[in-house]
């Protein structure tokens, strides 16, 4: 019974595999949705193209929005919270924000300047919001001058080369430290 256990784990662990390294070009589950999703967008746009005209070339297909329930990621959804409230409790003047979310450090700039740091800087214009170049190995910032600091979910993705950064077997321990 433990043997076929086991060998029910591997063979999930290698269905898992194949769909992770596959959908970079081309993702199953979401193609099998799409299929079912253009069939409800035509009928669709057939019942609305008798209310009004519609012109081929103002078509925009969303065949994946027809859901019973808004998704969200609940992991990031709940941290995002967690983190905003205890910034806005502490009415930091400034608070600083390596590589996180951008949706996070936009929203956090309602309530706060925000420093966004990250070796992919955000181009945008928003007010009490900077985002600078840095990199979380060696930031731009004097020992002991950050009064309001946050991270969320970067550590682990240190020297993975994925965003640019270089590789690096130790880059989140480095992080960490």
């Amino acid at each position: 019974m433990l043997n076929n256990i086991i060998k029910k784990l591997k063979k999930s662990k290698l269905i898992r595999l194949t769909y992770r390294l596959i959908r970079p070009l081309i993702d199953p589950v979401r193609l099998t949705r799409s299929i079912t999703g253009y069939i409800n967008y035509i009928k669709t746009l057939y019942k609305y193209s008798k209310v009004e005209p519609i012109k081929f070339i103002d078509l925009y297909p969303c065949v994946l929005d027809k859901t019973k329930t808004s998704s969200f990621d609940s992991h990031y959804f709940y941290q995002d919270i967690w983190a905003f409230k205890k910034i806005y409790i502490s009415k930091t003047p400034v608070h600083i924000d390596i590589g996180s979310r951008v949706d996070f450090v936009g929203f956090l700039s309602s309530i706060t300047k925000v420093i966004f740091v990250d070796i992919r800087p955000l181009i945008v214009s928003l007010d009490q919001f900077e985002s600078i170049y840095g990199n979380i190995l060696s930031l731009p910032f004097e020992d002991n001058s950050i009064h309001s600091l946050s991270c969320l979910h970067v550590a682990e993705h240190i020297g993975l080369g994925r965003y640019g950064d270089p590789i690096d077997k130790d880059g989140t321990m480095k992080a960490c430290k």
